[in-house]
């Protein structure tokens, strides 16, 4: 029997009518409650299905698990403090207390100074117009097209087999092997002038497209994030769609504007705020990857035609989020990052963008072929139970894209490195993270500095009793040359005001200040008098001093460098290489090159190299026996090296092998002629 009270219904008893209620009473007929019965399974049923996996639901799975992660390591909330730091901002809790207790608001930002001696540092050396940090050299045994080798030999063999016509005789088994070890050292050789060449061309085109690509922008705002933040990212290379404008010949011979469209590579900085790597990832290849990315109706629209894109699903987004835009929604750090960064957020600001996630990492087989793929770049069927390195791009609900990871080593299109390493990180510590104690340290002596200066800079003025202010008079504020009146009573011999002097402690918190500032040198690695200060003292104040204390200093810069040259330079530079080997129809520029970055080295040589190049000249000269063993022609090679490294014109400092030997033959006849003429018997005296 149903608990609830029955009654007979009036007509049909399954129309599913809305149950009568009187008063407090619920009536339900037999029918209803079977109904209601089937119902409530049927939800528990479809609550118990989990909804079927696609590949739009696991990268938003993948989302949500890496902001989580992101948001509770608290690795944004660090982030956020240091660009308060370089802000000269307090946080919000801060700031409250601060004004609670009607102290100074004040905030010196000596974070920021910090972080911009760092980033000109690292500007000096690898971002020298004069200088490229980093080439294309050859390997020491390059490969070469199997037909050009082929083609070397073939020539070294008619020569061997023309001379051996022209002499008419056999020639012996020591000649053989001798004249094969010749060929093959000529061939060698001729084969490394070769791959040199294509090193120069390959070098060449990959500096071109850096130039279009918009390198040099994103290089400047990566080396901002890695000062500042916990990481540097350089995104790319980065396929896009553009438009160029080229001038062809018209009628009769006029040179018309033609506007042409081409895809070509790009590189960008992406912010740390808007990576989110998966837990326990240290490296950009571990785990599934996802960025937070933005477009524009325009720049979207550019991806149709390009190898990938759904160009329905971009319609699509068009369609929906064109008008209003779209904006991942619950992102913890969003309002106070766009405050930080100046960045202004309107109605008509998000209409114009998109934003979306792009994911990078492994999805099962069967996930791609319920959605049509069944074929890898190379050919090969596609597993339902093999893992697969896929990008997929979703802006909004839709995916908008899905491909196979087509780089050979599945490498991801992201470098990343930062200023101080965490083993066992995807994160590093930036300068602010580095001095943040010292920076809250100088910064409470620099508030009770301002308040103390601002109490003892005058008298405090005390009133014993009240009652003998006379009527109208204001004693809120002192002023020079104000008068008060005041009422004396019979008997009352005291004075009516009182002033007292506060002790200034000035002195004392400098000192403070100067302490932990100067603290600030050996926890960033950057010394006051790396950027111009006058704060070095002792052997800082003399020349040779100050170059032996900046050499110093240089080695935690030196670390940071080369960590750009071997995390992010050599494997953006290695992958735009491969590319080129792969896609570019230009035959000429393709050869073995091993990537040679010299930013380290251009602090290293300087410092280091030229220092041993000349004790080895001081060596090579100390006696006879290594005079005989280095002649001039050989020390010239170095003074060569030493001039090059000093960025000097080597050929108008170092003469040419020629001209020191012509100068050694004529000191030689020179000693000749003066020895003859020692030996030569005295003229006769008189006659």
């Amino acid at each position: 029997m149903p608990l609830t009270m029955q009654t007979p219904a009036v007509g049909n008893p399954d129309s599913g009518a809305v149950p009568k209620q009187h008063g407090l009473v619920q009536f339900v007929s037999n029918a209803e409650l079977d109904k209601m019965d089937v119902d409530a399974a049927k939800a528990e049923e479809s609550q118990s299905e989990p909804e079927k996996l696609t590949i739009s639901t696991y990268v938003d799975q993948v989302w949500d698990a890496n902001k989580r992660y992101k948001e509770d390591s608290g690795v944004e909330e660090d982030m956020l403090q240091s660009l308060r730091q370089r802000e000269a901002k307090y946080s919000g809790d801060k700031l409250q207390a601060i004004k609670e207790q009607g102290l100074s608001e004040v905030f010196l930002s000596l974070t920021d100074v910090k972080c911009r001696a760092g980033e000109s540092w690292i500007h000096d050396v690898m971002a020298n117009p004069s200088q490229k940090c980093w080439k294309l050299d050859p390997t020491p045994l390059p490969d070469l097209p199997q037909e050009i080798e082929g083609a070397i030999v073939q020539r070294t063999m008619e020569d061997w087999m023309m001379q051996a016509q022209q002499t008419g005789v056999p020639p012996e088994p020591e000649v053989v092997y001798e004249f094969a070890s010749r060929l093959r050292n000529q061939s060698e050789q001729i084969i490394y002038e070769i791959a040199e060449t294509r090193a120069g061309r390959m070098e060449t085109k990959i500096e071109d497209q850096m130039v279009e690509g918009k390198w040099d922008e994103a290089f400047d705002d990566f080396v901002t994030d890695l000062v500042t933040s916990k990481a540097g990212i350089l995104k790319g290379p980065i396929v896009r769609k553009t438009r160029k404008l080229k001038w062809v010949k018209g009628v009769q011979g006029v040179r018309v504007p033609h506007v042409v469209e081409s895809v070509h590579y790009e590189y960008e900085r992406v912010s740390p705020f808007d990576m989110y790597p998966s837990e326990g990832a240290v490296n950009i290849d571990d785990g599934d990857l996802c960025e937070r990315v933005k477009y524009t109706r325009k720049s979207l629209s550019a991806m149709k035609g390009v190898k990938g894109w759904d160009v329905d699903a971009i319609n699509l987004v068009l369609q929906k989020y064109g008008p209003s835009g779209f904006r991942i929604a619950n992102v913890s750090a969003d309002q106070e990052r766009e405050t930080l960064e100046r960045k202004s957020v309107t109605a008509s600001t998000v209409k114009t963008l998109i934003e979306g996630i792009e994911f990078w990492g492994s999805i099962q087989g069967q996930l791609l072929i319920d959605r049509g793929m069944d074929k890898t770049p190379d050919g090969k069927e596609i597993l339902s139970l093999e893992e697969y390195e896929v990008c997929a791009v979703k802006l909004g609900d839709v995916l908008v894209y899905c491909g196979f990871n087509e780089d050979p080593l599945q490498r991801r299109p992201y470098s990343k490195t930062g200023y101080a390493k965490i083993p066992g990180s995807f994160w590093y510590r930036g300068i602010p993270e580095l001095m943040k104690d010292l920076q809250d340290i100088c910064n409470a002596a620099v508030r009770s500095l301002c308040n103390n200066m601002a109490i003892a800079s005058g008298p405090i003025m005390s009133i014993e009793d009240i009652t003998r202010i006379a009527p109208g008079q204001d004693v809120t504020n002192i002023m020079p040359w104000m008068i008060l009146q005041f009422i004396r009573k019979p008997g009352d011999n005291t004075d009516a005001v009182k002033f007292h002097n506060v002790e200034s402690h000035a002195q004392e918190l400098v000192a403070v200040y100067d302490k932990f500032s100067m603290l600030a040198d050996d926890y960033t690695g950057i010394p006051a008098y790396q950027y111009g200060s006058d704060k070095a003292a002792g052997a800082g104040r003399t020349m040779g001093g100050l170059e032996m204390l900046m050499n110093s200093s240089a080695r935690g810069i030196k670390r940071v460098i080369g960590r750009i040259d071997i995390h992010v330079l050599s494997t953006i530079i290695q992958r735009q290489y491969d590319l080129n080997m792969m896609f570019d129809p230009d035959e000429s520029i393709k050869g073995d090159c091993q990537i040679r970055p010299v930013g380290t080295m251009g602090l290293i040589l300087k410092e280091q190299v030229a220092q041993r190049r000349l004790a080895f000249l001081e060596q090579s000269g100390a006696n006879p026996v290594d005079q005989v063993i280095f002649p001039p022609e050989y020390r010239a090679n170095v003074w060569r090296a030493l001039a090059k490294d000093l960025e000097m014109p080597v050929d108008d400092v170092v003469p040419p092998d020629e001209d020191i030997k012509a100068r050694q033959e004529e000191a030689k006849q020179a000693a000749m002629a003066q020895e003859a003429a020692a030996s030569a018997p005295p003229a006769p005296v008189g006659v």
